[in-house]
């Protein structure tokens, strides 16, 4: 089976009920149009949303120690804020390049 079918992928199986819109509307009746524009909304929200959720987003880092030492470990408190009603999910943050480290944030409340 190859994986890099279309549909395999939510974007791709909208793009091909679009497409499947515009040939009924096209050829048939011409209320499929309205699919297509529910469809074509559905795809531009997604594509949306995601820019707008992060850009919504404010973080500011504050470390609890005034003054360390190279190579000291120092605890620090990211505090994540949302200026959106809604709230925003699924946000993951990485550690630097020497850092492995993954913190995940289920939801940052609105």
């Amino acid at each position: 089976m190859n994986v890099d079918l279309p549909w395999r992928s939510p974007l791709g199986s909208l793009l091909m009920a679009a497409i499947a819109a515009v040939l009924c509307g096209g050829f048939g009746h011409a209320r499929a149009d309205l699919l297509l524009i529910g469809v074509g909304s559905v795809i531009g929200l997604g594509l949306i949303w995601p820019k707008v959720s992060l850009m919504t987003l404010r973080g500011r880092l504050v470390f609890e120690d005034w003054r360390t030492v190279e190579g000291k470990g120092t605890r620090a408190r990211l505090i994540v804020t949302n200026s959106l009603s809604v709230g925003s999910w699924g946000l993951r943050l990485r550690g630097g390049e020497a850092d492995d480290s993954v913190v995940n944030l289920a939801e940052v409340p609105g």
